[in-house]
């Protein structure tokens, strides 16, 4: 409530000067505008984490009708990967110029279109070529929905905001788990990406119509947009016509070199360090972990399920409260907390194997931290490390660098048991240096905060 009169006061004012509409964006409490972008946000990112189990429960049925040894698999999945990688940071810096939106149709239309196409593949080298195709708009699409998202939420629950948006991204692994089942069960593969595309196609027609532009965005990029005036009768009904509308963010920078101006060197690269070790080791526990589960007499369909659906719903509720725990206890501090966990768990899983629960626990504990805390929590942070008219690309070249994580993480892990000659403890004890290394990089971005030397920016988040 106090908000709300905060924001009713900054409007009776606004008849006899400026409105900032920042200030009232940071100020207001949660409404029907917020609650509309969330939701058509939060379906893409469901959207997206439905798409990640298709190719694996169909890959087996690909390669026999393509006629395609088990070897074709690695450059089949790391496709998808690297597309993701690149399709992060091209379009998180795109965003920051063409706009989220519209970034966003792009995105979800891209991995729409090619996840259909990927049932019409007839060789080997066209299934990669739309693997790499339907990652790009994969990867494209989050740091597009992940900065509209935060510039649309208050200051006092962006990090809870953003981080629930998250969650819909595992929640969208799992119905997919459950949905390609079903299709599988009672038709063809080619349904499973048939079905797929047809859904973000929805999505794209829903986010067209009913999705606003960031104001924030517009204030900095397109200050004489008659959008800002559309919107602005659903954020602030009663706003005189006749009021100045400003706002108080950062000038303009350039998107391609504004990540290293004023210091935010100190920032990016820690910031890209952590999220290496959070997504690399998202994609080693789900890689590898069945593998390790299953030589140590746990079959294979119940290891699968195992870090499948459980994983799933070990970093959806992750992910729910990563949210809530940085705004009571502080981004960094839980962050850090979180990356020390995973490496004590991570040390320890190679040592867990031998006993079948404790090995499941130890799994099930990497998804919370990993897979929810951590990549949710690094998430938000990022959204709110930059100002407006670079937000996108910090948040699109981060993540094209936990995709790059995502792409060494599970090739070192096999090069390290070819080295060793088993999955076991030696191995996960080198592991274990990945989340360690991203604790130390949020602990030195605690620091610099420490230090003045982020100039208030980390405290947005």
């Amino acid at each position: 409530m106090q908000n709300t009169h905060a924001v009713e006061d900054m409007v009776k004012n606004a008849g006899v000067g400026a409105f900032d509409i920042t200030r009232v964006l940071d100020e207001a409490p949660v409404g029907r505008l917020m609650v509309r972008v969330g939701l058509l946000c939060g379906l893409v990112a469901l959207l997206d984490g439905t798409d990640t189990t298709s190719i694996g429960v169909t890959a087996s049925l690909i390669l026999d009708e393509l006629g395609l040894s088990p070897g074709h698999l690695g450059p089949i999945f790391s496709s998808a990967l690297l597309g993701a990688m690149l399709g992060a940071a091209t379009f998180g810096s795109l965003a920051d110029r063409l706009g989220r939106k519209s970034m966003l149709l792009v995105a979800t239309a891209l991995f729409s279109v090619f996840t259909a196409m990927t049932a019409l593949a007839g060789s080997f080298s066209a299934l990669l070529i739309i693997r790499f195709l339907l990652g790009i708009g994969l990867g494209g699409a989050a740091p597009c929905f992940i900065a509209l998202t935060s510039e649309y939420a208050p200051k006092s629950h962006r990090r809870l905001i953003t981080g629930l948006i998250w969650t819909a991204f595992p929640f969208g692994v799992i119905l997919g788990a459950m949905v390609n089942a079903y299709l599988l069960a009672h038709s063809s593969w080619h349904a499973v990406f048939f079905f797929g595309g047809a859904l973000p196609l929805a999505a794209c027609v829903a986010v067209a119509l009913w999705l606003p532009e960031s104001l924030r965005f517009l204030l900095v990029k397109r200050p004489d947009s008659e959008e800002i005036g559309r919107i602005m009768r659903h954020v602030a009904p009663t706003l005189p016509p006749m009021a100045r509308i400003v706002g108080s963010e950062l000038k303009s920078e350039g998107p391609a070199t504004g990540l290293f101006h004023g210091g935010r060197t100190l920032e990016t690269v820690p910031l890209w360090l952590a999220f290496m070790a959070a997504f690399g080791m998202t994609a080693a526990t789900f890689f590898w972990s069945p593998i390790l589960l299953h030589g140590h007499g746990i079959s294979l369909p119940k290891a699968s399920l195992i870090v499948g659906v459980g994983g799933g719903v070990g970093s959806l509720f992750g992910a729910a409260g990563a949210g809530r725990l940085m705004e009571k206890f502080g981004s960094e501090t839980i962050l850090a907390t979180t990356f020390l966990l995973a490496t004590l768990t991570t040390a320890t899983l190679g040592y867990a194997a031998r006993f079948p629960v404790p090995m499941v626990l130890d799994v099930l504990a990497n998804a919370v931290l990993m897979a929810g805390i951590s990549t949710a929590g690094m998430l938000a942070l990022s959204a709110g490390l930059y100002p407006t008219a670079i937000r996108s690309t910090g948040v699109g070249w981060a993540m094209g660098a936990g995709r790059l994580g995502e792409v060494i993480m599970p090739l070192l892990i096999g090069a390290l048991m070819v080295r060793i000659g088993t999955l076991g403890e030696t191995v996960f004890l080198l592991v274990a240096i990945a989340p360690l290394i991203g604790a130390l990089s949020i602990l030195f971005l605690k620091w610099c905060a420490s230090r003045g030397r982020t100039a208030g920016r980390l405290s947005a988040t």
